[in-house]
Parts: C-alpha cells; sequence; structure tokens
C-alpha cells in the first residue's frame, strides 16, 4: 500500500489497517469474469483519502495484453447509519487520478482507491485473458492406521503469494500434513470443466468434477477424496491424482505419492543427506559420491523421494525388486539414474539440495511455466469488451443532514409491514451458507455477538475445546513478558488447575474444561476477549457445512422477529445481502397486504434496465440498460410513505411539489434514469421552469441539490432525469398558487344543546396526514368554516 504525501491530513492521523479477503462479496459474478485475487479490506471504514491511495495485489491469471485489460472493481462498506452493507460496482476509470482505478501487469495489479472499504476485481475474460494459474497439493492425516478409511484432501487454489502457507496452516489444525509437493496447472478460460481423478494401484477409484466457473469464481477449492482401507495387508498404499480440462486445448497433469500406514509419521529429515552433498567438491556428483549420498538417506523416503524426483510408481517398483528388496541400494541406482537424465552442463548438485530441501520444509518456489502456450503477440488484438459511453456527471450542490432528522415512528406494526411469516425467514436463511455471512447477518439484524455465538451449531465437544485453545493461545501471545507468569497463574487458579509443568499443558488443561457454549463466553469475559474474537477463530479454523450454517441463521432471524422485527426491515435485509429469490417473496407478502398503507411497488432490475410505477399516483421510473453494471441484478422497490417521511433539507421560500419517495438504489446509476413525477402546482401561474429543485439523497447523511429545467411538464406531471434513486423530490420557489385539501371534521355524537363544533384542517396533496392544525374549534353560524392563515414553510413539514 503506497499513501501519497497529504492524503491524509496531518491533523487527522489514523491507524490505517489492509486485511486479504478470500471469500468474494453478494455480487452475481458472470460467466465472462472471474476473480483472480484477493480482496483487499481497508480501515478504518469510510475514511476519505485527499489524495488516490495505490495497493499493489498479485493476480495468477495470464493475459496477452494486460495493460489494455479494464477490470470491473467492486466495493463494499458498511452503512453504520442503517446497520446494512451497501455493494456498488464500476468499470476501471481510465486514470489514477479518478479512482476506483486498476491497471494489469503480468504478475500483480495496481488499485487506486479513493476511500477505505473492501475491494474486489473482477477481470473480464473477453478482455486478453487466456489462462489461470493454479497450483494443486494433496494433504494427508498425520497418523494413519491400517484398516481405516482416510480422507486426502487436495486443495486446488490460485497461484498467489501466501496461498500455500495459508491452506497448509489450516491442514495443520486439522492433523493433516502435506502428501506431495504442490504441481502447477492452468486452465485455459474459454475451455470446459476440470475432472480430478483418483487412481489407487493403477485402478480408476473416484473422480470429482470441478466447475469452470466455480474456478473462476473461487481462489480456493478443497477437493475430498474417500480412501477406503486396503484389502492387501500392505505398508504403504500408492495414491495418483490427475487433472484433467474438457476441450480441444485442455491439458492434463498428474501427481502420485505414497500412503504410509504408521502409529505416527515422521516429517522427513534430510540434513545429514544436505550437508554430504554441500561438502562435495563437484557439481555433477560422481558415483561415488552418489553412494555416500544414499547412505545417508533413510530407506523409507525411497518412495517420497522417488516421486519427488520424478519417477513413476512403476519405475521405483522395478529398481526396488531389481535390487531384491535392498531399498538402500535401491536408493543408490535411483539417484545414479536420475542424474543420467538431467541436461548436459546442468549443476546436478544444486538441483538435488533444491529439491531434497523443498521436501523437507515444505516451501514452494515453483514457478508455473506451459510451453503449450501460445506466444505473447505484439500486435493489439480486437478488444471484444463493450464500450462503456462518458456519463455526463450530474452536477449538484452536497448538503449534509442529520440521518436521525425523521418524523417519530409509529409503533404501529402494519406500518411496517407486518410480521414476516416463517417462510419469509426460511428463504432468508436458505442463502447464508457461510460463517462469515451469517454473522454479518446477525449484525443487520442487531443481535449482539454472544446471541449469536449461541446460535452457532458445534457438531462436537472437541471443536469447543479446539476453539478455546484458540482462544487462550492468542490471549497468551498478546501479554507483555513481565506479565505473563502472573496472569496464567491466576487464570489456572480460577480453573482450579494446578501441578502444571509447561504453558502448552496448562492451556490444553484449560481448554478441556470448556464444555460449552456458556463456558466459551464465560472464558472469553475471562480472559477480556470479546466474543467477536470467538466468531473470528470459528471462520479462520472451522468449516461448517452450508446445511448447519442455514439453520444458524433461522434461529437468529427468529430471535429477531421475537424481539419485534418486522417485514419491512427484513425486506432491507435481503435486498442488501442480494438474497433476490427472498426479496421478492417479501415484497409480494407487502404488496397484498391491505393494512400496509404505503404506495409501493418492485421490480427485478439488472443490466438491461427495467420500469417501476406506482399507477395510483402516477410515478414511473424508468432505468436505461447499462445504468446498472453487470452482476448487480437485484430486487428494486419504489414506495412514498405516509409516516414517517423522510425530510428534505428544502430553503426558506421553497415548497414541495411532488411526493417524496424512496427507492432502494443506492449506487449511482451509471446512466441517468427518467422519473415522471405529479405535481400540484398551477401550471399557467408559474413564470420560471428554472425554479423547479431536485432534492435527492446521494449518501448517508447527504443531499443533492441543484436547479433544474425538466425535459417535459405538462398540467399534472414533471419528467426530469437522474442518476441518484435513493430518496428525492422536487421543489419550487416560484410559486403563485398551490393545489392543496381542505377536510373538516364534526363530531359523530352531539346532544340537541350542543353547538356544532369543527376542526378544519390543511393537507398537502402527498401526505395521507395531517400537516397543518387550522383551528381547535371553529364555531360559526349556518355551518360555515372559517380558514385561518397560516405560514408557508409548513408545508414541508
Amino acid at each position: 500500500m503506497f499513501i501519497p504525501p497529504e492524503a491524509v491530513h496531518q491533523n487527522d492521523p489514523s491507524k490505517i489497517t489492509l486485511t486479504l479477503l478470500r471469500d468474494p462479496p453478494s455480487v452475481d459474478i458472470q460467466d465472462g469474469e472471474s476473480v483472480a485475487c484477493y480482496g483487499i479490506r481497508c480501515d478504518p471504514p469510510n475514511m476519505i483519502f485527499h489524495q488516490p491511495v495505490k495497493i499493489r495485489i498479485p493476480h495468477s491469471t495470464l493475459a496477452i495484453n494486460p495493460d489494455q485489460v479494464k477490470p470491473d472493481i467492486v466495493s463494499h462498506v458498511w452503512d453504520s447509519v442503517n446497520d446494512l452493507p451497501r455493494t456498488s460496482r464500476m468499470r476501471s476509470s481510465s486514470s489514477p487520478d479518478e479512482p476506483p482505478y486498476c491497471r494489469l501487469y503480468e504478475r500483480h495489479l495496481e488499485l487506486y482507491i479513493g476511500k477505505c472499504a473492501e475491494w474486489w476485481v473482477l477481470i473480464p475474460l473477453e478482455q486478453q485473458l487466456i489462462r489461470h494459474q493454479l497450483m494443486c497439493t494433496p494433504y494427508i492425516p498425520e497418523t494413519l492406521e491400517r484398516g481405516k478409511e482416510i480422507e486426502v484432501h487436495l486443495h486446488v487454489h490460485a497461484d498467489v503469494p501466501g496461498m500455500d502457507a495459508e491452506v497448509r496452516q489450516d491442514e495443520k489444525h486439522q492433523a493433516y500434513r502435506k502428501a506431495h509437493r504442490s504441481v502447477p496447472f492452468s486452465t485455459i478460460s474459454h475451455a470446459g470443466d476440470v475432472t480430478v481423478a483418483r487412481d489407487c494401484d493403477g485402478k480408476m477409484a473416484e473422480t470429482k468434477l470441478l466447475s469452470l466457473k466455480k474456478i473462476h469464481n473461487r481462489m480456493r477449492h478443497n477437493v475430498v477424496f474417500n480412501v477406503p482401507p486396503s484389502e492387501d495387508d500392505v505398508p504403504i498404499d500408492v495414491i495418483t491424482i490427475t487433472l484433467t480440462q474438457s476441450g480441444k486445448l485442455g491439458m492434463s497433469r498428474s501427481m502420485a505419492f505414497v500412503i504410509r500406514y504408521e502409529d505416527q509419521i515422521k516429517s522427513p529429515e534430510f540434513t545429514p543427506v544436505i550437508r554430504e552433498i554441500e561438502g562435495t567438491s563437484r557439481n555433477d556428483l560422481p558415483d561415488k559420491d552418489v553412494q555416500k549420498i544414499a547412505e545417508k538417506l533413510s530407506i523409507d523416503d525411497f518412495y517420497d523421494l522417488g516421486v519427488a524426483l520424478g519417477f513413476q510408481i512403476q519405475q521405483l517398483d522395478a529398481i526396488e525388486y531389481k535390487r531384491l528388496k535392498d531399498r538402500q541400494e535401491a536408493i543408490c541406482e535411483m539417484l545414479i539414474t536420475w542424474k543420467q537424465r538431467q541436461l548436459p552442463h546442468q549443476n546436478v548438485k544444486e538441483v538435488l539440495l533444491s529439491i531434497l530441501k523443498s521436501l523437507e520444509t515444505e516451501a514452494e518456489n515453483t514457478k508455473m511455466t506451459d510451453e503449450s502456450l501460445p506466444p505473447s503477440s505484439s500486435a493489439t488484438p480486437e478488444i471484444r469488451a463493450t464500450s462503456i459511453e462518458p456519463i455526463e456527471p450530474e452536477y449538484m450542490d452536497i448538503i449534509t443532514t442529520s440521518e436521525t432528522e425523521r418524523d417519530e415512528i409509529n409503533d404501529d406494526l402494519d406500518q411496517c409491514g407486518g410480521t414476516p411469516s416463517t417462510e419469509e425467514l426460511c428463504s432468508v436463511a436458505l442463502p447464508v451458507t457461510s460463517l462469515p455471512l451469517a454473522c454479518s447477518l446477525g449484525k443487520a439484524l442487531r443481535l449482539n455477538d454472544d446471541l449469536i455465538v449461541g446460535f452457532i451449531d458445534l457438531p462436537s465437544s472437541s471443536v469447543l475445546q479446539k476453539i478455546a485453545r484458540q482462544l487462550v493461545d492468542s490471549w497468551w501471545n498478546g501479554l507483555k513478558e513481565d506479565e505473563k507468569g502472573n496472569k496464567f497463574a491466576t487464570l489456572l487458579s480460577e480453573f482450579n488447575i494446578s501441578d502444571v509443568k509447561t504453558v502448552s499443558i496448562g492451556c490444553e488443561e484449560i481448554s478441556k474444561t470448556i464444555g460449552s457454549k456458556t463456558k466459551l463466553l464465560d472464558l472469553c469475559h475471562r480472559l477480556s476477549v470479546k466474543p467477536s474474537d470467538i466468531l473470528l477463530i470459528m471462520s479462520t479454523f472451522l468449516i461448517f457445512p452450508p446445511h448447519m450454517i442455514g439453520r444458524s441463521a433461522l434461529k437468529m432471524l427468529k430471535e429477531w422477529v421475537h424481539h419485534g422485527g418486522t417485514r419491512k426491515r427484513l425486506l432491507e435485509v435481503a435486498q442488501a445481502f442480494r438474497f433476490n429469490e427472498a426479496a421478492v417473496k417479501i415484497a409480494e407478502s407487502m404488496t397484498f397486504q391491505a393494512s400496509y398503507k404505503p404506495f409501493f411497488s418492485h421490480g427485478i432490475i439488472g443490466h438491461k434496465g427495467g420500469e417501476l410505477t406506482l399507477d395510483e399516483l402516477g410515478i414511473a421510473v424508468s432505468i436505461p440498460e447499462g445504468a446498472l453494471p453487470k452482476g448487480m441484478r437485484s430486487v428494486v422497490t419504489l414506495s412514498v410513505p405516509t409516516h414517517d417521511t423522510p425530510r428534505l433539507p428544502v430553503r426558506e421560500g421553497e415548497v414541495v411539489i411532488t411526493p417524496v419517495i424512496e427507492g432502494s438504489l443506492t449506487q449511482e446509476l451509471l446512466k441517468p434514469a427518467t422519473v415522471v413525477l405529479p405535481h400540484c402546482t398551477t401550471q399557467n401561474e408559474r413564470k420560471d421552469d428554472s425554479s423547479v429543485i431536485l432534492y435527492t439523497r446521494t449518501g448517508p447523511g447527504t443531499f443533492g441539490r441543484r436547479n433544474m429545467n425538466p425535459s417535459q411538464i405538462s398540467k399534472d406531471t414533471i419528467t426530469f432525469r437522474t442518476s441518484h434513486l435513493q430518496v428525492w423530490a422536487l421543489s419550487s420557489t416560484d410559486l403563485q398558487g398551490l393545489q392543496l385539501k381542505c377536510v373538516v371534521f364534526q363530531p359523530l355524537f352531539m346532544t340537541p344543546a350542543e353547538k356544532p363544533t369543527l376542526r378544519a384542517y390543511i393537507l398537502h396533496p402527498y401526505r395521507n396526514y395531517v400537516e397543518v392544525f387550522i383551528s381547535y374549534a371553529l364555531r360559526a353560524p349556518f355551518g360555515t368554516v372559517v380558514i385561518k392563515s397560516f405560514r408557508s414553510d409548513c408545508l414541508n413539514r
């Protein structure tokens, strides 16, 4: 991350952090695009940079002319006012001075941003992109018992720095170790899916399909193979895994490794061998030196080392058989055979050292190469991407307002759409398939972290203890050296644990006492850590089945409804997370609910555009094709509230002349929408069309204001264009007359002796509630009602 001078004012020093993200936000990733790099979260949230900030991110794609690729950029922020996620998407600008901007290079990209948020880069496959570069690594359990089925985990992930270490750390927590060096594999962007096959002793045993779309949409995949116990009582099994991409240009790559059944797997120890090789004087390793090297190797390393040197299992079997099962002599012959295969003038000594060090440390320095790739052409091929028309900016004055400046909320549940049904709750819970997404949903429902922890189902008590151990370890590592002894002793005494010889044993004993989520939360309290730390550990080190996460999400939703959750809020949540099927179901329920009073309309709108109407009021909003980026298809709602109407920051002398409209689109449109609104002015008495003023919300706490010339005005309606559709209305300063309504009420019951007492109100035509109280009691003969004068600014209340 490169922060230029003056990007942050000296008067506002801030701690800025970067976090790598793996799971893309709730954006529909199209068939013709790919997630090829980490996402980046820049904190603190919503911080604005006064100069563009550059972030360099490695990627795993291979493009012909990377400088000509123009990616889409997705930003994801949390709206702290409404407690909802806000996702926007746009094509990269043409200059780093106008963020967001992205430039693609051969092995990395540069992203320029103007604010802190979560950022993702989506690379269009149609723009010069030809291959995705992957790494494939198998993992097996550290301890293998004969006669028991085992799981082999094949990780297929993007070839970017840090990904292999992340996978290795995750597998280590599951007591798994690497079974083979990572093997490079590249996929063609426009070919078919990838078949992953497992062979055992030369026989096809199991196949899995990894779709190309999944490879493009996610950076990391775990293919699990179940290996049954061997029928023969043999100490080893040989597993071969082959990846094949379908299509004319698809490639295939295989790897073979040995599963050795022992009580405990020992990591390979090649330090004495490495020292022996380093002590040799010649780089070509004469046979006498090879003999000395072979004597330093363990006979148990024959197959593992042989596979790493590039031998097939059948070849190793033949060498071992030739030496009459004397594996020590077989190792020597294997090394000599390998040496003879090397190219002339090659430094055999350094190559062998590199392989042995790689096996010992599991370090991955493999660079992906593929001779079948077509050569890069200096000529510029035709770019098939649809060009984006320049957008005419919508210039307006920005006004900062208070988000709480709204009418008092009515306690009437019907005003908020009523209580959602169980079916609607299930429709929201169904697409929640990951723990981070469930935590975000809980945050949107305004549930405390300790409640969210309580709703997450854990498969066993051992998982609780694993989480507890991670909490204690994290707490211990965060202590200062001079306070570790006393604080750890105090913690042990609180759990009545004594006679502990080491810190590790003490941490293990503490974790064993945690048998419920209540005790886990109590441990958080004792360690002075937040329940959110538990959720972070769960998200990092545990893998939950999707159905288990969905069940936990449903529990959260039911708890939220129990505390007064409404259908209107549930619709806002479903829209923010882009749960489109759930949003449609909820919106339809609100439409058919007779007691729901606001004027309301909904529809699914995406890149192709669409139209929303409120026929009762003569309101229409037409969104053109290309106004929304691809992948942002969502349920859009349009409403005219009859209660709790948003306050507009109108100036003195202005009067609102149209309904105040609320829309669910929070992102600025790429192309302006055409809006038709009714008005309550007398057309022939208005002198200047430019006196019409548009107020529209541009973001949390901000409104835009601009004078406008409506494209068309009639007796009843005004037609204009705008790119902001959150909250908007029109006002005017040139009013000679305003069409208002007068409503008069009389008592339902009166005695003959009582005189009529009337109440008269002036109503704004687009408010369904009383705006101005004219008179509490007017007594007039012959039923005449006297209307008193009032201030015009009352009409904007």
